[in-house]
C-alpha cells in the first residue's frame, strides 16, 4: 500500500497504486536520490494530466490541493518492484558553452561603483558571468565596515567560464584600469 501525505502536517491525502507512485515518480523532478517528497500546485497537476497520468490519481491530487498554492506531498509505503529513474542532475554543474570547463574567478571588489563596472564590462562584451557573495555583504554582522567590503563574506566575486577567464581578464582589465581599447 502507497500512500500520499501532506509533509508538513503528515495530513493523510489518500492511497494510490504502485503505477499510479511509479508515474509519480518518472514524472516529477527529484532532488536527491532517496527524494520522497514532491511539490504540487495546479500546473504540476496538469502537466501529469497531460503527460497521461490515470484520472484516480489526478482526482486525488486536486483533492489535496484544496484551494491551497501548492503543497508538498510525501509518499510512504514499499514497492514491490523498483523503479529505475534518471539519474538526479548535478546541480554542481556549469552550465554554457563547455560544460566541462570550471568556473575562474576574474574579479573581486568590495566597492559596489567597481562591482558595477565590471558587471556592466561583462555584460558588453557578451560573457556570462556569476557573482559570488554580492548579496550578502550588508546581512551579516557589521556589514561592510570598516573595510569597505563584509569581513565575514569577504568581498564580491566575479566568476566566468574557464574557457572566458582570459578574454574576461583582458576587459576587465581595459575597463578598470583605464587600459587602450
Amino acid at each position: 500500500m502507497i500512500t500520499l501525505h501532506d509533509k508538513a502536517t503528515r495530513e493523510l491525502f489518500g492511497e494510490i497504486t504502485e503505477d499510479d507512485l511509479r508515474f509519480l515518480l518518472k514524472d516529477l523532478e527529484r532532488e536527491s536520490e532517496p527524494d520522497r517528497d514532491y511539490y504540487i500546485d495546479s500546473a504540476t497537476i496538469e502537466m501529469l494530466e497531460t503527460d497521461g497520468a490515470p484520472a484516480e490519481l489526478v482526482a486525488l491530487l486536486r483533492r489535496s490541493l484544496a484551494g491551497r498554492d501548492g503543497i508538498d506531498v510525501v509518499w510512504s509505503g514499499t514497492l514491490a518492484r523498483p523503479v529505475e529513474l534518471s539519474p538526479v542532475p548535478d546541480v554542481r554543474r556549469v552550465s554554457g558553452p563547455d560544460i566541462a570547463s570550471p568556473l575562474v574567478a576574474v574579479f573581486s571588489s568590495g566597492d559596489p561603483v567597481t562591482l558595477a563596472i565590471a558587471k556592466a564590462t561583462l555584460d558588453a562584451e557578451g560573457i556570462a558571468y556569476v557573482i559570488q557573495g554580492e548579496g550578502v555583504q550588508d546581512l551579516i554582522g557589521l556589514g561592510r565596515v570598516p573595510s569597505g567590503y563584509n569581513a565575514v563574506s569577504g568581498p564580491a566575486r566575479i566568476h566566468v567560464d574557464g574557457a572566458e577567464a582570459e578574454r574576461a581578464l583582458e576587459a576587465l582589465a581595459d575597463a578598470l584600469e583605464g587600459g587602450d581599447g
